[in-house]
């Protein structure tokens, strides 16, 4: 449940993140054209529509029962799009369609995109030229928490692995202990933000809205990651999704981050079996069209995640035929993931 206030400062948060873009790219005005082509109710509602709505700017809304990549490229020509929001899994197809043409002649000045990795953003620059901000963020704030942009990922290369700083003044975020104390830079914790964007709680869930928030305001989203010395963020998942070896806790997005580095993976969920304290890593995969799969390539996707701690490193990969996601492919349904791999029989063999 979201107060006016809060609503509000949603609306002036996105205005100032948008508006400060980067080097070069103009305040949002009437000449712009914002394009919502999946579902508008997760994101690009909340963190595109109204800033582009206020300034007079066109927002172009597309079906999104399917998604299309060559219709996204060809909306993008046709209505002349200069801003769109794009989850990681959806940008990767897109891009993939941009190569078959040879190329795109576009008017994007904008592209916010979540879900990530730091090889996806290079290629977007190299196809699409340094239009994008990689974001973070949750649902309950309704708008982008950090981000972090092309020039200031040149100027420091590692950089491109984070997901930058606070899009606006309006935000304070930190990294803080299981007793919501703040950690210092390199010190892994639960993300914590603050900000009137924050204010709410959950319908009827009292327990719930009481559990969302440290002392002094602070929202937890049940993040985990850690700030470097200039205050940029690195995420490492969802606390509920962290797999605990033997050897070692395992976050599941730094393991999916290398798998989706092999040229054959389309979409890939990196989920526990076992009991935790002794849990196995397992990946599930979807290949992209036209893929064959087998053991040989199961045994490539397992070494694209060499440059890992060997206890991150899934010890099995089931190729699955349609992943469970949500959201049109933005998320994987984890939990559905891992009830599919259990009942698969073997390991390397499509199900």
């Amino acid at each position: 449940m979201k107060t006016y206030r809060s609503w509000q400062a949603v609306i002036n948060h996105n205005l100032i993140h948008l508006d400060a873009f980067g080097p070069g790219v103009p305040p949002i005005g009437p000449d712009d054209v914002s394009l919502h082509f999946h579902p508008i109710q997760w994101a690009s509602g909340f963190q595109t529509f109204y800033p582009y709505y206020v300034r007079g700017a066109r927002n172009v809304l597309l079906d999104d029962e399917f998604f299309s990549p060559d219709a996204l490229l060809d909306s993008i020509d046709a209505e002349r799009v200069t801003g769109v929001f794009i989850p990681g899994p959806l940008l990767a197809p897109a891009l993939d369609a941009v190569e078959a043409r040879g190329g795109v002649a576009h008017r994007l000045r904008r592209m916010v995109v979540f879900f990530a990795t730091p090889g996806l953003l290079d290629r977007t620059t190299r196809l699409l030229g340094p239009v994008w901000a990689h974001g973070f963020g949750s649902t309950e704030q309704g708008a982008i928490t950090t981000r972090l942009l092309p020039h200031e990922a040149e100027e420091r290369r590692e950089r491109i692995k984070s997901v930058g700083r606070p899009g606006s003044p309006f935000l304070e975020m930190a990294v803080v202990d299981e007793e919501g104390k703040r950690l210092g830079a390199g010190q892994v914790g639960e993300i914590v933000a603050r900000s009137a964007m924050s204010l709410g709680e959950y319908w009827a869930m009292p327990e719930r809205t009481a559990q969302a928030f440290f002392p002094g305001d602070w929202f937890r989203p049940y993040d985990i990651g850690y700030l470097d010395e200039d205050g940029f963020l690195y995420y490492l998942g969802r606390a509920a999704d962290r797999i605990t070896t033997a050897h070692g806790t395992v976050h599941p997005h730094l393991v999916e981050e290398a798998i989706l580095g092999h040229e054959s993976v389309f979409l890939c969920g990196v989920v526990g079996f076992g009991e935790p304290g002794s849990e196995e890593v397992v990946a599930g995969v979807q290949l992209k069209p036209g893929v064959e799969p087998s053991e040989r390539l199961a045994g490539e996707i397992v070494r694209e995640t060499a440059r890992l701690p060997e206890h991150e490193r899934p010890v099995r990969v089931f190729f699955v035929g349609d992943m469970p996601t949500v959201l049109s492919g933005a998320k994987v349904q984890r939990q559905a993931l891992r009830e599919r791999l259990r009942a698969q029989k073997e390991p390397g063999k499509p199900g």
